[in-house]
């Protein structure tokens, strides 16, 4: 795989065999536009997801303002992994840690999981997670 920079400054992501990129190399990509103009040849449907992320704290106070990034889903669908709202709605939420702390988000795709994130729905998620009810 080859990474280019366009004239606008954005990562590009391009491969030799002209087969397309991993799940995991999504993170590579800096803005929209090429995020969602990649193919994601491995897993197979699979996609890269232009994303809002929050790194709350367990009140729900930003510790940073919201960031976009580019993350890969895969392609298999396990189904709804929803995370219930105090209002009723439910969610379909994930969370990593990074080092600032934990980082959610919202992923408006039901079933796809995000690589390097773990799903809210899990029992026992941490507090971090009602945050994104608040999105």
């Amino acid at each position: 795989m080859e990474t280019s920079e366009s004239t606008a400054g954005e990562t590009m992501m391009s491969t030799t065999s002209g087969g397309g990129i991993s799940a995991e190399e999504c993170t590579q990509i800096d803005s929209q536009s090429a995020c969602e103009a990649a193919v994601v040849s491995t897993p197979v449907f699979g996609s890269c997801l232009w994303i809002t992320v929050i790194a709350p704290d367990a009140t729900c106070t930003a510790v940073s303002p919201p960031a976009q990034e580019c993350v890969g889903v895969a392609g298999a669908d396990a189904g709804c992994q929803t995370l219930a709202c105090d209002d009723g709605e439910s969610i379909n939420a994930y969370y990593r840690t990074a080092v600032e702390g934990l980082e959610v988000f919202v992923n408006p795709l039901c079933g796809p999981e995000p690589s390097g994130w773990s799903s809210c729905s899990e029992n026992d998620p941490p507090p971090e997670c009602a945050c994104a009810c608040d999105g």
